[in-house]
């Protein structure tokens, strides 16, 4: 069953110096995933951190990266600045 894009939440998109912090949680009625991304500046496989006890399966990893890719897109066009209260300071 796909993922029920309905349920798609993003988390927080805080922009940090030159870096994005981008969490998602996503959910179908099998399966439940939490990933957060830091964009800096280009992408690797190896900036990705899911958080769940077990790694989620290979369809659930595809559908958040391309949630991910959608949502990041949305912020960057739409020019908001949210959640900056969120980022360290130090």
């Amino acid at each position: 069953m796909p993922l029920d894009f309905d349920q798609r939440r993003t988390v927080a998109f805080k922009p940090c110096s030159d870096n994005f912090i981008a969490m998602l949680a996503l959910s179908d009625s099998d399966e439940s995933v939490r990933c957060s991304v830091m964009f800096s500046p280009a992408i690797t496989d190896d900036q990705v951190a899911w958080h769940r006890d077990n790694d989620p399966s290979e369809s659930v990893r595809d559908a958040a990266a391309e949630a991910i890719g959608t949502e990041l897109g949305r912020y960057l066009r739409s020019g908001d600045r949210y959640l900056e209260d969120d980022c360290d300071d130090e």
